[in-house]
């Protein structure tokens, strides 16, 4: 870092205290790295962090370094817990989104008015085997996390953990949960943290996913489902009131992940009931034919109709001559069962009455078969080699 602390020293307590060092509900920008940190005479977090690697240890042809390693997955940390928990809006200085490296040096009297470094290079992050464009991917996707769940506009914030001792740091922010461990080589797994509200919750970004220069070591499509109940959590040496809920996560060392809440689906019998406009299911939705061939009107067997609905029948009022067909969509039915076409569908052909019905012949009746009559071979065999010897 830039005042030579190791990250392994960082306080947890501190980046909560600063990032959430702000008036209540006066809105702030917050940013990681500003311009002047560009300009010669300073250098960008991505340049303190991984310094001269920056130049020979980017190419994804070759293994990342420890340097490598530890700056890319700090650089997306620090860069998103800003983004969390910082403020209601989010600032970068160009380039720094995917860590462009060396300084800003505009034309001037002492570097004899050269535009060497007065450029933004960016072709690096365009180089899919260079490590720039998975900065940038990440980017990408910190800022598409935003347009789909809008949680930078949301008001509701909360930190319920930032302990110093496992370097945990778990944030509410919106409809979102934030996990962030900063240990450098202490994985969690079963890792116990607060959630606001109750419900099965997924991964929807993962610093340490392939695709951002990561390691893997989370499962993207694992789901997670609360408990009653919150643990016992502390920011600093502030206790905190227990969360609602519980839930246990995965938590790789050096790395952060975003949980969403999975929304809860109606069930399936409920929403086709509502849909049919009745209060419940008792018999199959029938739909009858009138003489014409034309279909009727839908209705529901046995079930009180909703509200404002004009389906239903009485109960136990007989229907004549409706055929029991379940049908969920008009518009699934197939063609050929259009009601311009006989429908023939699960229609038995009915025996004609008892007194209509022809007397079976007698045996004596019956012609006999020819003198030389030979019962047709039931089984045709194409090649003799493909029989099992076993059954020869």
């Amino acid at each position: 870092a830039e005042d030579g602390m190791r990250d392994e020293d960082w306080s947890m307590h501190e980046i909560i205290a600063t990032l959430c060092n702000r008036r209540y509900s006066e809105k702030c920008v917050a940013y990681a790295e500003s311009h002047d940190q560009s300009i010669v005479g300073s250098k960008t977090n991505a340049f303190w962090l991984m310094d001269a690697e920056m130049y020979d240890g980017m190419s994804t042809f070759e293994p990342a370094s420890g340097v490598v390693e530890r700056g890319m997955a700090l650089h997306k940390m620090i860069r998103l817990i800003t983004m969390a928990i910082g403020g209601e809006g989010y600032l970068n200085f160009m380039g720094n989104e995917f860590g462009h490296p060396e300084w800003v040096d505009f034309p001037r009297e002492g570097n004899e008015w050269s535009h060497d470094h007065c450029r933004r290079q960016w072709n690096l992050a365009d180089t899919e085997y260079l490590r720039y464009s998975l900065l940038n991917n990440f980017d990408k996707q910190m800022m598409r996390l935003d347009e789909m769940h809008k949680f930078l506009a949301h008001p509701h914030q909360f930190v319920s953990s930032a302990c110093d001792t496992r370097k945990i740091i778990v944030a509410e922010r919106g409809p979102l949960l934030f996990v962030f461990n900063f240990h450098p080589t202490e994985t969690y797994t079963d890792l116990e943290v607060g959630v606001g509200m109750g419900g099965k919750y997924r991964i929807c970004l993962d610093t340490d996913a392939f695709d951002f220069g990561g390691l893997g070591r989370v499962m993207h499509d694992a789901e997670h489902f609360t408990s009653p109940g919150g643990p016992v959590t502390w920011v600093g040496p502030y206790e905190q009131e227990p969360r609602p809920c519980a839930m246990k996560v995965t938590s790789p060392a050096r790395s952060a992940q975003v949980y969403f809440k999975v929304p809860e689906l109606e069930d399936p019998m409920a929403a086709a009931a509502r849909m049919a406009g009745v209060s419940g299911f008792k018999e199959v939705r029938v739909s009858a034919r009138d003489e014409s061939g034309e279909h009727r009107q839908f209705a529901s067997q046995g079930g009180p109709p909703a509200p404002g609905s004009q389906g239903g029948q009485a109960q136990g009022q007989q229907v004549p001559n409706q055929r029991r067909r379940e049908v969920i969509d008009p518009a699934d039915i197939d063609p050929d069962f259009s009601p311009g076409r006989p429908d023939n569908f699960g229609v038995q052909s009915r025996a004609p009455p008892p007194q209509a019905r022809p007397a079976a012949p007698s045996q004596s009746s019956a012609p006999l078969p020819p003198s030389n009559y030979r019962p047709v071979v039931r089984k045709e065999i194409v090649d003799d080699s493909n029989i099992d010897p076993d059954f020869r």
